[in-house]
Parts: C-alpha cells; structure tokens; sequence
C-alpha cells in the first residue's frame, strides 16, 4: 500500500514530508494518495515534498528496461520502476527535480528536452525512442497535482526541530 509516503500519514496528526534522499514518481505517489483519499484518509494537506527530490519520469522507466533486456542472462532483475536511472540522473545533475514543479511551463520545456535526450540513449540501446507528446500528457498531470505539495522542507524540519516538535506525542509531529 504505502512506498511512497512515509508510515507515519495513517496518523491524523502528523505532517509528513517526502525528504530531498527520495526520488518521486510523481503517477505513483497520485495513485497512493488516491488509495488513501478513497478510503477516508486524504493526506493532502499535511503532506510535504521536497523540492529537492529528483521526479522519477517515464524516461527512467524506459531506460531501466532497455539496459536490463541489454544485459541478456546477466541482468540484475530490477524492477523496472526506473529508480536506478533516476538516481543516476541525480548524481549526474541532470534530472528534473521536484521544485522545478513551481514553474509548470519552464518545468514541460525542460521534460521535453530531457525525453529527447534519453531518447538518443534508448537508440544507443537498440530500443524504440520515447513518444514525447504521449510521455508529456501520461505526466503533466500528476507534475501538475503534486506541485501544490512542494516546499522546503529541509527548512521545515530544522524549524520544526527548533520549536521541539516531533519528541512529543502531543505536539504536531514530522515523519
């Protein structure tokens, strides 16, 4: 049920962020939200996401799987949810990261330009390039969704930790 959000949204108290450490995919976190929401326990308003967290995008996905199929009998048996290219992108510094989320129209110019450059490496591999249209609108929506959640967080949780919240079982915690 939960791998994106944080344990601690079942608690109706509790101000949950998604730390800057995380990568995000933007359509999983919607769909975990939604499973929520529909049960009764929307989180939305006491969720936080880091702007520093890097958005887990239909290019990693696609790139995940075409360097899996490439390693034939010695693949490592990922689960193709496109983590790891993600992260490479994150050290690379050139992935698209959460807080780019602010500024929607800037945020789909560099998506664009960031699916047609993963499209060359999918040609590297041998595999069928990115539809970028259809990879935009599968997207723009949740980008557009969860864009509302962002924040500093990183200034939230030193000001929370500050005013001493978060040691106690009254106090309005951070998980």
């Amino acid at each position: 049920m939960l791998h994106l959000l944080p344990s601690g949204v079942l608690h109706q108290q509790a101000t949950c962020v998604i730390g800057n450490g995380v990568v995000v995919d933007p359509l999983a976190l919607c769909a975990e939200i939604d499973e929520l929401a529909s049960g009764g326990q929307d989180p939305s308003g006491r969720l936080m996401l880091s702007d520093r967290a890097h958005l887990v995008l239909p290019s990693h996905k696609a790139l995940d799987a075409a360097a899996e199929k490439s390693k034939g009998d010695a693949k490592v048996g990922t689960t193709l949810r496109g983590i790891g290219p993600c992260y490479s992108d994150k050290v690379a510094r050139t992935g698209l990261r959460c807080g780019e989320l602010r500024d929607l129209p800037t945020f789909e110019r560099k998506l664009r330009a960031h699916l047609a450059q993963v499209n060359e490496q999918l040609a590297a591999y041998g595999a069928p390039a990115l539809a970028i249209d259809a990879a935009v609108a599968q997207v723009m929506p949740a980008c557009t969704r969860i864009a509302a959640l962002v924040a500093d967080t990183a200034d939230f949780l030193h000001q929370a930790a500050a005013a001493g919240k978060g040691s106690s079982s009254r106090a309005r915690r951070a998980c």
